[in-house]
């Protein structure tokens, strides 16, 4: 049980807000809206959603993601949306 926490743990790597800046702005603004509604509104569900149209060639952005939603980390994707869309 706590080989795997410590595993987990250790993937979990901090991205800097650039790495954010730099892979939301090559998503659609439509897209990166509806990720900060979705956040705002705490609708994980959508997140996952949104999270699945992310392109293939983009999957650092869909890991990243996905690891600040299954840390329920909605407040930092709220931060790094509304940072982008000039909120």
């Amino acid at each position: 049980m706590m080989r795997s926490s410590i595993r987990r743990k250790k993937s979990e790597i901090a991205r800097p807000d650039s790495f954010f800046s730099s892979e939301l702005a090559e998503m659609p603004l439509g897209w990166v809206r509806d990720l900060s509604q979705a956040a705002n509104e705490v609708n994980e569900e959508l997140i996952q959603n949104l999270i699945e149209q992310i392109p293939a060639e983009k999957a650092n952005l869909a890991i990243a993601l996905q690891e600040l939603l299954e840390n329920f980390r909605l407040d930092v994707i709220l931060r790094l949306t509304k940072l982008f869309i000039g909120e």
